[in-house]
């Protein structure tokens, strides 16, 4: 894992992050995030929402992403994330 995170990040520079208000129920919740950032020296623009479940300590035990990308760098539409 830490291999991966490593290298994935090596390839991203200048990131611009939003995050949405999370939706929380019992031990799950989901959370949307946008990021536009440089990748490979290409401007690209995720958009995604991670869904996580948590063990009775507090620690992540499950997580689930799902994203769109598209070329260039675009800012979450007004009232994202709420």
């Amino acid at each position: 894992m830490r291999e991966y995170v490593s290298q994935a990040f090596d390839e991203e520079g200048e990131p611009r992050v939003w995050v949405g208000a999370p939706v929380v129920d019992g031990d799950r919740a989901a959370i949307e995030w946008w990021a536009a950032l440089i990748e490979n020296g290409v401007e690209t623009t995720l958009a995604g929402t991670s869904v996580l479940r948590f063990d009775d300590e507090g620690l992540v035990a499950e997580q689930r992403d799902t994203w769109n990308q598209v070329d260039g760098l675009r800012e979450p539409p007004d009232n994202w994330g709420r």
